[in-house]
């Protein structure tokens, strides 16, 4: 659903915890160019039911095993090595 954003090549959405403990959805986004920020917020917001995006995080691949499998355990520490769009 995300991924039919166009542009966006693959897309990983995680859970986390702000400064005040307070649940929080990150995207992590590999991009195959320039990506308009807001027009994708929009997009995101009618496809996970109103749902903001708290932070996009680009990074060149989503975290994977050695057997190619996605490994979300990683995502929040892909996205803490990148710097953070708001």
């Amino acid at each position: 659903m995300i991924a039919a954003f166009p542009g966006v090549r693959e897309a990983g959405v995680f859970v986390q915890n702000n400064e005040l403990g307070i649940a929080e959805l990150h995207m992590l986004l590999v991009s195959e160019s320039k990506i308009d920020e807001t027009a994708l917020r929009r997009h995101c917001a009618s496809k996970l039911h109103g749902l903001q995006l708290a932070r996009i995080t680009a990074v060149s691949a989503l975290p994977r095993g050695g057997q190619g499998k996605l490994e979300r355990h990683r995502f929040a520490d892909a996205a803490a090595s990148q710097s953070l769009h708001r």
